[in-house]
């Protein structure tokens, strides 16, 4: 039996502290995660839409405690929103809200999993959960400071 690794799981991962223009739509009007530098190390320069049916399969995880969670699946678009401005990228996340978008707000913790099958995982912890720093050590990063990813391909 292989003890495994997390790196046979998942082929990258990035955290963030969300901004409210992230989770709170009433703040942006939209459904959408400001994206940065470490996440395109995780999921690429490549536009992928959900019009084109190129989205992302995901899985959405609330979780506060051991025993309260809420799961959904659905799907997130990867995209620059500044693609036709040759000097400048703006690459966000979309995602469909859900009992799972619907719980997060300004200050919890996405954690967002790439993995092998191409599959994500957008996990939310909030702020005040002791989930937080397991989350952390778990997947080996450093908390974030301020309201961009972090990242690292195990």
């Amino acid at each position: 039996m292989s003890d495994g690794s997390i790196s046979d799981y998942f082929t990258g991962v990035a955290a963030k502290r969300l901004a409210a223009v992230d989770a709170e739509p009433e703040s942006s009007n939209q459904h959408e995660v400001t994206g940065s530098s470490p996440l395109r190390k995780i999921l690429g320069d490549v536009d992928r839409k959900l019009a084109s049916n190129n989205g992302y399969k995901t899985t959405f995880i609330w979780v506060a405690q051991e025993n309260e969670s809420v799961l959904e699946t659905g799907f997130v678009s990867w995209y620059d929103s500044r693609r036709q401005n040759k000097r400048r990228s703006e690459w966000r996340l979309y995602y469909q809200g859900n009992a799972v978008t619907k719980l997060m707000q300004a200050g919890d913790f996405l954690f967002l999993a790439r993995q092998p099958n191409g599959e994500l995982l957008f996990v939310i912890v909030p702020r005040d959960s002791e989930l937080a720093a397991g989350m952390f050590w778990l997947f080996n990063l450093e908390k974030p400071v301020e309201e961009k990813f972090v990242a690292r391909r195990p």
